[in-house]
Order: structure tokens, then sequence, then C-alpha cells
């Protein structure tokens, strides 16, 4: 289930690498209090995707904390106070393997799509490094997210940068994530 939200007002939080690093530690500590997996995730400059699948916590809760808790902090640290997220999230449902393997894809080429980088692994912040291991502590869960790609991490990692090759020329790519297949 791809999770997305945008800032309010099209604030570019994430733009400093220090607020992006905070909502990942966030992030971080949810997944791991709540059994949360992560199979992609890529935070832009004013909105973020993460692709969860929830544990024994139900994810409107776990992603409610994770938004409110990064809003109180953000205004805290700003002096500031008011919503920082455009809404609550948005969580369509992709249901099937194909669907699946296309949100991985989109979530993990959409610096690519904004025009930030050329090749996805020269992004910092998405997951897309660290399933090809170029990390050290991931914020995925590369042996669940690979094995959604083959048996064998070699093989499944091989099949997951081909369906981002191919998936790179979609039409749908560069749509807004309510215009999406799944």
């Amino acid at each position: 289930m791809p999770v997305n939200n945008r800032f309010a007002r099209g604030a570019e939080v994430f733009r400093k690498g220090d607020e992006a690093e905070r909502f990942l530690a966030l992030l971080r500590k949810v997944r791991d209090r709540d059994g949360l997996t992560f199979f992609a995730w890529a935070l832009m400059s004013n909105h973020y995707h993460v692709a969860p699948r929830a544990g024994p916590v139900v994810l409107s809760r776990t992603m409610g904390y994770a938004q409110a808790r990064f809003g109180q902090r953000f205004n805290r640290r700003r002096k500031s106070s008011g919503p920082r997220w455009q809404s609550r999230y948005k969580a369509p449902l992709a249901e099937d393997s194909h669907y699946f393997h296309q949100l991985i894809a989109y979530i993990h080429l959409n610096p690519v799509v904004a025009g930030l980088v050329e090749d996805p692994a020269d992004y910092p912040f998405s997951g897309h490094r660290e399933l090809l291991g170029k990390t050290a502590d991931p914020l995925v869960s590369v042996d669940a997210t690979l094995s959604e790609f083959g048996e064998g991490i070699r093989s499944a990692r091989r099949s997951y940068v081909r369906t981002l090759r191919a998936e790179r020329e979609n039409e749908w790519l560069g749509e807004q994530p309510r215009m999406l297949p799944w």
C-alpha cells in the first residue's frame, strides 16, 4: 500500500537534509515499534512516498503518529505553529504483484522524474540504494522487497533493476499519485 503526503502550502521542508534525516529516524522508530515492513521510500523536497505493510498496529495509527510527531517537533525547532501537512496521508491499495512492482518503481524513480538525478542510485533520500546494498542501516526490508522480484539476492536485485529500467518508459510515471494505475 503506497502512502504519500505533501507539506502544507508546498513548503520544501525536506530540501534541507537535516529535516529529511529527522523524518527518516522517525520512520525507523515507528517501523521498529509498530512492526512495519517498508518496501520502498523516497523523500522529495515537499512530499514523501513510502510503501509499507502494517504489522500488528493499524497503519493509520502509525502514520498519523509519525506525521503528527514530525510536525510538532518541526514547529518547536522553528518556533512556529500550525499544520505541517497538506491533509491526511493518502494510501491507495496495490493488490497484485504487477502493481506492486510498478509502485516500487514509481517511488524510487520519483527523483529521476523530478529531474533531480539521472540515476536513482545518486539520490540519497530513497530506498533504491538500500535495495542495491549500498547503505548500512536500511529503512527498507531488503530481503522482503527483493523476494518479490525473485529468488536469490543477486537474481532478485537484477530483476528489480530491470523492472526500474522498463518502468522508466511508462507514460504514467510522471503522474500524480491519484492518477496511477493502482
